[in-house]
């Protein structure tokens, strides 16, 4: 995984952020998730069922 680039998956009102070590954090707001990363040029990218198939391809959760 990229550092500086945190994947996530919005599901039934939480945000679960991947964090870079592999772990997974959850949040209630979008908000409180960005601010959890002390990198304000961080990119988000939300992983859906559309994405997921490419990312995995690309290496993102390795």
């Amino acid at each position: 995984m990229n550092q500086g680039k945190y994947y996530y998956e919005f599901n039934h009102g939480v945000y679960y952020l991947m964090l870079l070590d592999g772990e997974f954090q959850e949040f209630r707001s979008y908000q409180d998730m960005v601010s959890f990363v002390d990198d304000p040029a961080s990119i988000f990218v939300e992983v859906t069922l559309e994405n997921w198939h490419r990312l995995y391809e690309e290496g993102a959760f390795f």
